[in-house]
């Protein structure tokens, strides 16, 4: 019965790839074994209460097998019916043709860019760690995944820290979309693994149910996380196997005939009811003990008395943190070494690690790019977590904040040393494009807040909606402004400072609000020349406000400035030419803050020569 179930896995995700005419048949039958023994000797999950926060997880972290996990949710009774497999990659399906936990239940985690699932699922088993749970993480991984560099990063993580709730399970077939594997990997697992402080273990046949389900089983008692590498045929039993032609495209109808009549098995997406039932048997066999985690964010906290006149913004932001999360334990977090730097350190709190598996302080070591799906991982487990670094490092957790924004899960990716005024660095530190880099990305809020009452603001935003956010905080000083408001964060922008005869408005982000006011102020001593200067924290929350609310703060025909330490991108809808962008189009250098300001043209005397003459 096993066999034929295994065979029924096989040939149902086959035939879904030859309705779509697209889609990854060499995984389907190198892996369907791994996916059964999982789904029907090992996970500890009831498909009709995916709520269970005790359940185990599975995460497919090598995306492209999302054929042959589609149809392991479905003869396991998972929530998908067959009219759904008939839609495999079709517009509006339950089955796309990568993995989507916020489309397809029974999905853990969004996957397709390689690796990101294995960090992911780090981050997942951290969570369940810190939660007390009794559940296990496991994760079918190929070579790409492998080879990618955040994989490494994330499972040095897991190894450093003794998750032995993870287990990975490597489908080696040898094999890449271009090639033999051979021609560009020769890593030895056992070494590697084993070097990472992971329990290793090998099945040297993957048609071996035995020896893999002895493999898991061995797993699962381990002391440390656990890498199963599981040898198999890519394409097996298709004219096909052993080559990269299984990898990406259908079989051909002879292949697709040939393996029905070795199975025994007639039609095109039919599957007996004795399937259903001997796998959904096997399935309900095994459940979890339901754990309640009752915590809840609570932002009904004071923090007038953090206030200083004059305060670095990523001093403000660290205070303000350290407030929220010693008062919320659902606030997990750290930063890519950089804690000291970015002030995200908890300083009240206990650190995460092998041995205190309750503190709220990760310390990730220089791994940003697993750090921001770890980040998503701990997100999907319904903690509130965050992540940091410096800004110009955003790049190495692009991937990452796009997947959060694509699962609408609340990572928060908390940046600092947010412009060229860090100076002494030079080019290679100083953000330039990154601003307008996240501000494309969608379903993500871009924050940069101008002093701490707007950070205040920023983070009870961050903590009580669902999809991603970014904070952006400087490293310089700032005056805590008279006219900035907690509660106005949620608009996006507002007004701080308020002109009577209206000749022009500027409108500013971070440290420039402050520059801006000075500026608006010092031209109306001088000229009467009256600016209103605009606030503006959040332009994706702007972005959403009413029409009428946009056109009071920007009324028609008057001429508005833009001022930020940053490209120009993204900004050209808010002004009438590009001459009324006030902002960096181009690297910066070393060189002490006050100097690189100068030489580029941004500081206060400049910016002040600049928007007089505008005016």
């Amino acid at each position: 019965m096993d066999e034929q179930v295994i065979n029924y896995l096989k040939t149902t995700a086959i035939d879904m790839i030859d309705q779509a005419k697209s889609g990854h048949p060499g995984i389907v039958l190198s892996a369907a074994p791994i996916m059964y023994s999982i789904y029907g000797n090992h996970l500890c999950i009831d498909p009709k209460d995916f709520e269970n926060v005790n359940r185990d997880r599975f995460v497919m972290s090598a995306g492209h097998g999302s054929a042959l996990l589609y149809a392991t949710l479905h003869i396991f009774g998972f929530p998908i019916q067959m009219r759904d497999l008939k839609q495999f990659r079709q517009v509006n399906s339950l089955t796309p043709g990568h993995p989507e936990n916020f489309i397809t239940p029974g999905v853990e985690v969004t996957t397709g860019p390689l690796g990101q699932g294995v960090a992911a699922a780090v981050g997942l088993a951290i969570a369940s760690k810190y939660q007390k749970l009794n559940n296990k993480i496991y994760v079918l991984v190929g070579d790409g995944d492998l080879m990618e560099g955040i994989s490494y990063e994330a499972l040095s993580l897991a190894g450093h820290l003794q998750l032995d709730n993870l287990i990975i399970l490597y489908d080696a077939n040898d094999v890449t979309l271009d090639g033999r594997l051979n021609k560009s990997f020769s890593e030895k697992m056992e070494t590697r693994f084993t070097s990472l402080d992971f329990a290793y273990y090998q099945v040297n046949d993957g048609n071996n149910l035995v020896e893999l389900n002895q493999a898991i089983a061995d797993a699962k008692i381990s002391n440390k996380p656990a890498f199963i590498t599981v040898k198999t045929i890519i394409g097996q039993g298709t004219s096909v196997a052993g080559s990269n032609e299984a990898h990406g495209k259908p079989l051909k109808e002879e292949d697709i005939v040939n393996l029905k009549n070795k199975f025994n098995i007639t039609g095109k997406f039919q599957i007996p009811d004795y399937i259903y039932e001997h796998a959904q048997t096997k399935l309900k066999e095994r459940s979890n003990l339901q754990i309640e985690l009752n915590d809840q964010i609570n932002l009904d906290l004071l923090f007038s008395d953090l206030y200083q006149e004059v305060e670095e913004l990523r001093i403000s932001g660290g205070k303000i943190l350290n407030r929220l999360a010693e008062n919320n334990r659902l606030i997990f977090g750290g930063s890519a070494d950089l804690g000291s730097s970015t002030k995200t350190y908890l300083n009240n709190l206990n650190n995460f690690s092998k041995n205190n598996y309750q503190g709220q302080n990760i310390w990730y070591g220089v791994r940003e790019h697993a750090m921001g799906s770890i980040t998503n991982g701990l997100a999907l487990s319904g903690l509130r977590p965050f992540c940091s670094t410096f800004l110009v490092f955003a790049d190495y957790l692009k991937p990452s904040i796009r997947l959060a924004a694509l699962m609408n899960i609340p990572s928060l990716f908390i940046f600092t040393h947010d412009a060229i005024s860090i100076g002494p660095d030079g080019p290679t530190h100083q953000p330039i494009e990154q601003l307008a880099m996240l501000r494309s990305i969608p379903n993500l809020d871009v924050f940069r807040p101008a002093d701490i009452k707007e950070i205040e603001g920023t983070f009870k935003i961050a903590l009580q909606k669902n999809n991603p956010s970014v904070i952006v905080l400087g490293r310089g000083k700032v005056k805590k402004q008279r006219n900035t408001r907690v509660a106005k964060v949620e608009k996006g922008a507002y007004i701080v400072r308020r002109a009577k005869n209206l000749h022009g408005i500027i409108i500013a982000t971070g440290s420039e609000v402050g520059m801006a006011i000075n500026v608006a102020n010092e031209l109306y001593r001088k000229r009467k020349l009256d600016l209103q200067v605009v606030s503006m924290p959040c332009r994706e929350l702007f972005e959403k406000q009413s029409k009428k609310y946009q056109e009071r703060l920007f009324p028609k025909g008057v001429r508005k400035i833009v001022l930020e330490a940053g490209t120009s991108f993204g900004w050209e809808g808010y002004v009438y030419n590009s001459k009324y962008l006030l902002t960096l189009n181009q690297f910066g250098c070393s060189g002490s803050g006050e100097d690189v300001l100068k030489k580029y043209h941004f500081d206060y005397d400049s910016i002040l020569k600049k928007i007089n003459k505008l005016l």
